[in-house]
């Protein structure tokens, strides 16, 4: 029954592009479950910390925008698996369009400093955010623009913020150097 089913070796070679993508689900995993068990006690009016949008756009900046889309769907549908709601896909699609977005940036130089990451992290969060909002209206609730941006958005990207320097220092530190993988071709 050998070479009938693939392995986790034979899938991912034991290089160090494979364990540094074995790593970085290991991070997005982590983001997950730190996003449904602990930051949504994390609040400012009714915005809440995302750090599934910090791993989608980390996976992205790192290892291109296929890994970056795949991480994205995984992380939102596990979200959705793991929370009860009444929009199954909708998290899915909006952290891949971040994972696709962020890996737009894979192949640029690495930037120098924390605010270059931070004001990447602030961009995704509002994408995420405002994506939310055009679901919801699309479903029929009706919300004022002022008090989306001022109870929803705004908090969302502060607390965004604040919970992502250790998670950016800690995805630098496992991941190495960006550059663009397409996991299954030995990278």
């Amino acid at each position: 029954m050998t070479g009938i089913s693939p392995t986790v070796e034979s899938v991912l070679p034991q290089t160090s592009g494979g364990r540094r993508l074995l790593a970085l689900s290991a991070l997005v995993l982590l983001a997950v479950m730190l996003q449904v068990a602990l930051l949504p006690y994390l609040r400012v009016a009714d915005g809440t910390a995302d750090l599934v949008v910090v791993a989608v756009a980390v996976a992205g900046w790192y290892r291109g925008p296929l890994v970056g889309t795949l991480a994205g769907f995984s992380a939102g549908l596990a979200v959705e698996l793991s929370t009860p709601s009444g929009t199954l896909g909708v998290l899915a699609l909006i952290y891949l369009a971040v994972g696709a977005f962020s890996g737009s940036f894979a192949s640029g130089p690495r930037p120098s400093g924390i605010m270059t990451p931070l004001l990447r992290i602030m961009a995704v969060t509002a994408l995420a955010q405002v994506a939310l909002l055009l679901v919801q209206l699309l479903l029929g609730s009706s919300v004022s623009g002022n008090a989306f941006l001022t109870r929803v958005l705004v908090p969302s990207i502060a607390l965004t913020v604040l919970v992502a320097p250790p998670f950016l220092a800690l995805a630098d530190r496992v991941m190495g150097f960006p550059r663009v993988v397409e996991p299954f071709m030995g990278g």
